[in-house]
């Protein structure tokens, strides 16, 4: 079966957190400043990304490294989702 991705957006705190595999355990390693990646106990396989201070960086274009775990379609698509007005995302 495959895995899809999901996400949730804390406005507040403006937080995206994005899930391969939901309620998995897993550690988690700062990958670079403001952007977490998480990593399953078992299999030390990719299982979700912590993307802090998500629309600041759709609007200053900073997502280094991120692509490398989520494709740029799929954070458009939550762009849209949410609304955002931004019209780049990969540079």
């Amino acid at each position: 079966m495959k895995n899809l991705l999901q996400y949730n957006y804390d406005e507040k705190y403006d937080i995206l957190y994005i899930s391969k595999i939901p309620n998995e355990h897993s550690i988690a390693e700062e990958d670079e400043d403001g952007i977490v990646i998480r990593y399953s106990c078992k299999t030390n396989k990719f299982v979700g990304i912590t993307i802090f201070d998500f629309k600041k960086r759709l609007i200053n274009k900073n997502f280094p490294k991120v692509f490398k775990y989520v494709k740029a379609n799929y954070l458009y698509e939550i762009r849209d989702k949410l609304k955002l007005t931004t019209t780049w995302l990969i540079s």
